[in-house]
């Protein structure tokens, strides 16, 4: 052990110590909020800075073979480029950096950057743990950095920022406490949480609230740690004699909201939640653990790329107690789950899918339908005459909704049906384009509206512009579209009987339980 090294960091951290108690801070804070084209170039393509107020922002390429960007509405930083921080007159404390990003995921991107503080470019140190994601806001608290003017964060995976606030403190000439700490910090929850409250500051007195509102120090008094068991925000403030009282720190503890069926899930939006009534599972795949679940109100894809759900279940299992949070994603809501739940709590639950056109699919996200009658389209390009995993397949000729194959189920690989079919599926949306997703190769039946699994009867022909069917008297003869749209309908008379239509091409004629193509 260097004894030395040691005595030199002890004197180091007791100069920073006094330097806090005898210059004394007073706090504020700014935003950077970036515009399209923003900052100026310190090498074009490879260095880019941004100005607030009192801070520079300075962006750098570093290895990555992505150029700083400037053509966006956010502010890019990609995976292995660089945000350096730091006051661009010295003498401006930072405290935190709260940066708000484009959405929850590349805020987490953010929140996972590395990163180095100190109080400058040349005297920095690693530091870690810091990071609150809350949405898409994460929150550095860099308060255990002694005199931090300097901090760089080099991001592993791509963020887009909208915004940066600093929150810092500077010279007042009376010394500021030190801001509390919370233990557990923000955070989702399952189960009731004890709240400890500290301050670097010795003997300083911390007031907190639990209603949302600012603290002083008529408010409550720590003296012990606090059960929190139901959403809160907990702000907390510090006081000691002699000293200026510290800056307001917080930590929300997010709980389950109780729903009791799927419509109240999907109303209440994006959050926690805690499924109190049965759900009945009707597809699951493999890929990222999706599971398709419905009850009598509604139904939602449960997308568990992490594995937490290792309860084994079958189609038709009904499962309670799901417990996780809720996003968008492409215009799908999405439930993640937070806990695995119990084995099923019934089995052979049948949800029948509910008939639909294609032209309201759009409203059933999620839920098992049936649509009738439909032509499936080969691919334009790379099409081979069979379904290909994670592929779109035109229906009745437009591109809007799809077929798709998003899940390695059996019918990869399978030909394309040549003609109308009925189709049972879930329903998927990816942005603007509804997607309908069969479970199996059963789900896809040629269709029944024309008959077309029936052989075709030689006793109805095509002759010139006229269909002839030989029917007896009484029977109803029905002539279709290939699409399953009927042309017309007509009472047969006993013998041979013609029947004109307008319509030319190939038709499906269907007279009781026998059916036939003709060509007209």
């Amino acid at each position: 052990m260097n004894t030395r090294k040691i005595f030199a960091k002890v004197a180091l951290m007791v100069a920073a110590m006094l330097f806090v108690f005898t210059a004394g801070m007073q706090a504020a804070e700014e935003t950077y909020t970036y515009t399209t084209g923003d900052g100026t170039w310190v090498t074009n393509d490879i260095e880019r800075q941004y100005q607030s107020t009192n801070f520079t922002f300075l962006h750098k390429k570093n290895n990555s073979s992505s150029n700083v960007a400037t053509t966006y509405a956010e502010l890019r930083v990609y995976a292995s480029h660089s945000m350096e921080v730091f006051p661009t007159i010295p003498g401006k404390t930072i405290t935190s950096v709260v940066v708000t990003a484009g959405s929850a995921a590349y805020a987490t991107a953010m929140g996972n950057a590395t990163i180095l503080a100190g109080v400058s470019s040349s005297n920095t140190a690693p530091v870690s743990n810091i990071a609150t994601v809350d949405g898409s806001t994460v929150t550095f608290d860099l308060t255990g950095v002694v005199g931090c003017e300097y901090v760089k964060f080099t991001l592993a995976a791509q963020s887009r920022t909208l915004s940066w606030k600093i929150v810092y403190t500077e010279a007042s000439g009376t010394p500021v406490v030190a801001s509390p700490l919370f233990a557990p910090g923000t955070g989702n929850y399952l189960e009731a949480q004890e709240v400890t409250l500290t301050s670097a500051t010795a003997g300083a007195s911390i007031y907190y609230t639990v209603d949302g509102s600012t603290p002083d120090n008529t408010k409550t008094l720590y003296t012990a740690p606090f059960s929190v068991s139901a959403t809160t925000t907990v702000k907390a403030i510090a006081y000691k004699t002699g000293m200026d009282a510290s800056a307001v720190s917080s930590a929300t503890y997010t709980f389950p909201t109780e729903v009791a069926n799927l419509a109240a899930l999907r109303a209440g939006g994006p959050g926690i939640y805690k499924l109190t009534g049965e759900v009945v599972l009707t597809l699951q795949s493999t890929t990222r653990n999706v599971k398709y679940i419905q009850d009598a109100t509604g139904a939602v894809v449960i997308d568990d790329a992490s594995g937490v759900i290792t309860t084994t279940y079958n189609l038709g299992d009904g499962i309670t107690g799901l417990i996780g949070t809720t996003s968008v994603y492409n215009g799908t809501l999405q439930f993640i789950p937070a806990v695995n739940p119990a084995a099923a709590s019934s089995t052979g639950n049948v949800i029948q899918p509910v008939e639909v056109t294609l032209e309201n699919l759009a409203d059933y996200q999620a839920k098992l339908v049936k649509v009738n009658g439909v032509t499936i389209s080969d691919l334009a390009s790379g099409g081979n005459g069979t379904f290909i995993l994670a592929k779109s397949y035109d229906l009745n000729g437009a591109n809007n909704p799809v077929l798709r194959t998003q899940y390695a189920l059996d019918y990869i690989g399978a030909e394309l049906p040549a003609t109308a079919q009925d189709i049972v599926g879930v329903v998927l949306m990816f942005n603007s384009t509804v997607q309908l997703v069969p479970r199996s190769l059963a789900d896809i039946k040629p269709s029944v509206g024309t008959g077309l699994d029936k052989v075709s009867d030689q006793r109805i022909f095509a002759a010139g512009d006229q269909i002839f069917v030989d029917a007896t008297a009484g029977e109803v003869i029905e002539v279709f579209t290939v699409t399953g749209q009927k042309l017309t309908s007509v009472t047969a008379a006993d013998g041979l009987n013609t029947v004109h239509s307008s319509l030319k091409g190939v038709l499906i004629v269907k007279v009781a339980d026998r059916v036939a193509k003709v060509m007209l």
